[in-house]
């Protein structure tokens, strides 16, 4: 395994949302708040839940998708909040959403390349992986 990054989660919110302002948000934060989901069977939305069922947090799931790439479609129109990977930041050349940083106990998830030992990387595949640093490092993951 080769280690890429830890991707942090942030929550992505409509901009004039009471949330847009904050430097942080934390899970307490989305107690209460329209969410707009992946579906209960992805990793992403277990540990969200498992995040807030451990704060006691009750979180409203309003909207489930089967997609994490459809989520801010719907947070654009004002369908909702949503917790999503900062490896995820949707393109926003409107301005129409906020992302803010989900602070601690944050969520992440530590990302890998995996590869067989039993055979050596060739030139294309290295040259691969550090394009997929580069990208994870852009996109805000740890690495």
């Amino acid at each position: 395994m080769i280690p890429m990054g830890e991707d942090q989660y942030h929550v992505i919110v409509p901009r004039g949302h009471h949330l847009a302002a904050r430097a942080s948000v934390t899970i307490a934060d989305l107690d209460g708040e329209r969410m707009v989901s992946v579906a209960p069977a992805s990793n992403v939305r277990r540990m969200l839940d498992r995040l807030a069922l451990d704060a006691g947090v009750t979180l409203h799931h309003a909207v489930t998708l089967d997609h994490i790439t459809l989520v801010d479609r719907f947070v654009r129109r004002g369908l909702g909040v949503a917790v999503v990977p900062a490896s995820m930041r949707p393109e926003d050349a409107a301005g129409a959403i906020v992302f803010v940083p989900l602070e601690p106990p944050s969520l992440r998830t530590d990302i890998v390349v995996c590869h067989s030992r039993e055979r050596a990387l060739s030139g294309a595949a290295i040259s691969f992986i550090d394009a997929l640093k580069a990208a994870f490092q852009a996109a805000g993951a740890n690495g």
